[in-house]
């Protein structure tokens, strides 16, 4: 019967309703009775029954056991069996009604865009010192994408077409788990951007603010989709996604760090293109946080509810727009940083690098390495014009390294 009614159809007290030996439901008069209705559980079983439940939104299944008590205790009832709902469209929930045509349109994007950064990548660009490791990370990213659309696709099309719950599918874990992999795969875009060669030190901070935002992420997936399914308390919604918040802002401050340091590089170096490209980079950092941000309250808003536009509601805070972010955010970095010939090469930036920190060998110097070998003897003579005494009898000496002079 109707979750909303229950109260004006049943009473509790009445609702055996035995009429002599057969059983009849006593159901209040009210307008939703005719949404109500009851099934016999008879041993052995009896066939399958099915109606049509022409008034959506949540239903209550009620069970009772009419049977007179003849024994002392009162025999046990063992009752098993399923309820499945098809709609007109099929077996999906309303909440999932439009989640198949989203996953549709972002797979596609996802191979298009793939397959063009494959053909820069790969055919149009012969160099291989063009391509740096976020270019193949950026490859992982869309792949990522790919394979999170394509599975849950099929989870919805399954669910729809099959009585199966969608979370008795294993699919569902394989979908979530690319989701987060996609995520965490773009976290190391943006810092190996800025930053490719680092020490052990970095990459155990890296270690750990990808396990802090990977463990954050999966925890904010797993209870935001089980929250449109089950009872999940508001103080447990909110946990997980300050959590998420939380593991984000680590993420944001570890990429910003790198960015800002490169940017000074390029100041110091005066490589105003690659300053540019940096520029750009941190805008969409901020611009992808702050949106982040936004998301993240319009996603604690979308509690479970009946009707189309909070199932659509649902799908675009849920589905929809982190796909469109993800996707939009990809290609503008792809298009940024896609692979050129006058790129300059990892010799070329690490000697730039060197340059900018003071590291690189001075080849003027005939010292050698100033700041890791010992000076070489300086030779010198001294001439008639600076020693006019001495005339032509000059004396070669010579500078050690000790400051000593010797002849």
């Amino acid at each position: 019967l109707p979750w909303s009614d229950q109260s004006a159809l049943l009473d509790p007290e009445k609702v055996c309703g035995l009429a002599g030996e057969t059983f009849t439901p006593q159901f209040k008069d009210h307008a939703s009775k005719q949404h109500a209705h009851w099934h016999l559980v008879a041993s052995p079983p009896a066939d399958d029954a099915s109606y049509t439940l022409e008034k959506s939104g949540p239903y209550l299944l009620v069970i009772a056991n009419c049977a007179t008590v003849t024994t002392t205790p009162a025999e046990k009832v063992l009752i098993h069996g399923s309820i499945a709902i098809r709609n007109p469209y099929g077996y999906a929930a309303g909440n999932e009604y439009f989640k198949s045509s989203v996953y549709g349109l972002a797979f596609s994007a996802y191979t298009v865009a793939l397959f063009i950064w494959g053909a820069k990548l790969f055919i149009f660009t012969k160099s291989s010192d063009a391509r740096r490791a976020f270019h193949h990370l950026l490859t992982i990213v869309a792949s990522m994408g790919i394979l999170e659309c394509a599975l849950s696709l099929a989870l919805y099309v399954q669910a729809n077409k099959t009585e199966v719950s969608r979370e008795d599918s294993v699919v569902i874990m394989l979908a979530q788990g690319a989701g987060v992999a996609k995520m965490g795969y773009f976290l190391l875009v943006f810092r190996d951007v800025a930053v490719e060669d680092e020490s052990c030190k970095a990459k155990v901070i890296q270690t750990a603010v990808m396990l802090l935002y990977i463990v954050a992420a999966t925890f904010k997936v797993s209870v935001g989709s089980l929250r449109q399914t089950y009872s999940v308390t508001d103080s447990t919604w909110m946990s997980c996604m300050a959590f998420a918040a939380l593991a984000a802002a680590f993420a944001l401050v570890w990429v910003m760090r790198g960015l800002a340091r490169t940017m000074q590089m390029c100041r110091e170096a005066s490589d105003d293109k690659r300053l540019a490209q940096f520029q750009h980079t941190t805008l969409l950092t901020l611009v992808l946080a702050v949106s982040s941000l936004v998301l993240l309250g319009a996603q604690y808003l979308d509690a479970p509810a009946q009707g189309f536009k909070t199932w659509y509601y649902h799908t675009l805070v849920a589905d929809a727009v982190p796909q469109a972010m993800a996707l939009g955010a990809l290609v503008v970095m792809m298009y940024m940083w896609r692979p050129s010939e006058d790129f300059p090469s990892m010799s070329e930036m690490t000697e730039v690098d060197a340059e900018v920190i003071g590291l690189k060998e001075d080849t003027e110097a005939p010292t050698g390495r100033a700041e890791h070998e010992p000076a070489g003897p300086v030779q010198f003579g001294l001439g008639d014009e600076d020693d006019p005494a001495a005339g032509n009898s000059a004396v070669a000496k010579t500078i050690g390294s000790n400051g000593r002079a010797a002849e």
